[in-house]
C-alpha cells in the first residue's frame, strides 16, 4: 500500500530535522555519522516511485527542500574536509 501525503510529508520532515542537524555539527567542527542517512534516503525515494501521480506531484516541494538540505550538507562536509586538511 502506498503512503498518504502526510505520511510522505513526515517523513521529509524528519530527513530534513536529520539533516540540519548534521549541517550545524558540522559548522561546529565536529564529526559526523551519517549513519542510515543514504539508506533512509533511498528508502524514500523508492516509496516515492511507487506512490501515485497525485501524491508525487503534491510531495514535489517537500523533495526539492530536501534536495537542497542534501546540497549544503554536501557543502558543508566539503568545507569541514578542508579544514580538517589545512589543519595538518
Amino acid at each position: 500500500m502506498s503512503k498518504t501525503f502526510e505520511q510522505f510529508r513526515n517523513d521529509f520532515e524528519y530527513l530534513a530535522a536529520v539533516i540540519r542537524s548534521a549541517q550545524q555539527q558540522t559548522q561546529e567542527g565536529q564529526m559526523i555519522t551519517l549513519g542510515t542517512l543514504e539508506r533512509d534516503v533511498k528508502t524514500l525515494c523508492d516509496s516515492v516511485k511507487m506512490t501515485t501521480p497525485s501524491i508525487a506531484r503534491a510531495i514535489q516541494p517537500h523533495m526539492a527542500e530536501l534536495i537542497a538540505e542534501l546540497d549544503t550538507l554536501a557543502e558543508h562536509l566539503d568545507a569541514y574536509k578542508k579544514r580538517m586538511k589545512d589543519k595538518q
